[in-house]
């Protein structure tokens, strides 16, 4: 058919359609175990119940709480990180995330590429996830060293792209080491204690999924190669100001100034730059 028509048959698992249905939401409880440093508090207001914490936790400790297995939501000190092979997401944690599973993107791709190859840098490259809970309570332990820390009826509002593509890499990896990778990146993780009818809770929704767009162009005009190539040409005296990038061809409008005698001439060129990548 591909051949003839241009077209691809794509066989989709029950578990596929799953994770692009909606699913209600259900009462869902879940423990941390953290040590001091590794979370801070905030409150805007002390006069108000509402408060935030922001943590660092390991992308097995995350896939625990959010799994569909009770037991272990709870189960804080769990022994062998291999009880979570078979887990599964639980679909109703991301009833109030406004976005829905994008699938394959570039973007969840480089997820997955960072947990495998790269997992100690994963808290630096992935912008975490936010979750809103209707209770939470820290129950200090061994001399404030560490701290329980319970979550009552929370829901994931942002992230779950992040949370989906873990569990992807959870479900297709076969390489043994992937329970240590897990245990070894950390993930950011923002908890904010809302009053259920409050209103803030939209709008954590909806602020945290809205960000002005970023395109690939304008992320590589920070690139080694753009920096190297623009204090080279400071040192022959051409001033760079780079409007427009492309990844292997490169329009830029380049002003720039070089002094002849005692004369300044400013000039404005288009000038075509092909990059060896």
């Amino acid at each position: 058919m591909e051949q003839n028509y241009g077209m691809k048959i794509k066989s989709i698992t029950l578990d596929d359609i799953i994770a692009f249905s909606c699913i209600g939401k259900e009462q869902v409880v879940a423990k941390l175990f953290l040590k001091s440093d590794d979370f801070i508090t905030y409150s805007g207001d002390p006069k108000t119940s509402e408060a935030s914490y922001m943590c660092k936790i390991p992308l097995i400790d995350l896939i625990r709480i959010t799994c569909n297995n009770d037991k272990l939501k709870t189960d804080y000190n769990m022994e062998d990180d291999k009880e979570i092979d078979n887990c599964r997401l639980q679909y109703s944690l991301l009833y109030d995330n406004v976005r829905g599973y994008l699938g394959q993107t570039s973007y969840n791709k480089n997820i997955y590429k960072t947990i495998k190859e790269d997992g100690k840098n994963f808290f630096l490259f992935n912008n975490g996830v936010t979750i809103t809970c209707s209770n939470i309570t820290s129950e200090p332990k061994n001399s404030n060293k560490k701290y329980l820390i319970t979550l009552n009826d929370f829901q994931i509002v942002n992230g779950g792209q992040t949370l989906r593509t873990i569990y992807d890499y959870l479900q297709k990896e076969k390489d043994t080491n992937k329970f240590e990778n897990l245990r070894d990146s950390f993930i950011l993780v923002r908890i904010f204690k809302i009053n259920p009818e409050s209103e803030i809770k939209n709008r954590i929704a909806e602020y945290t999924n809205s960000q002005n767009s970023i395109s690939p162009i304008d992320l590589k005009s920070v690139t080694k190669t753009q920096i190297d190539l623009e204090n080279y040409l400071k040192v022959e005296k051409i001033y760079v100001k780079l409007d427009i990038l492309m990844i292997l061809n490169l329009t830029m409008n380049i002003e720039y100034l070089w002094k002849n005698s005692h004369r300044y001439y400013t000039h404005l060129k288009d000038i075509q730059i092909e990059l060896a990548m």
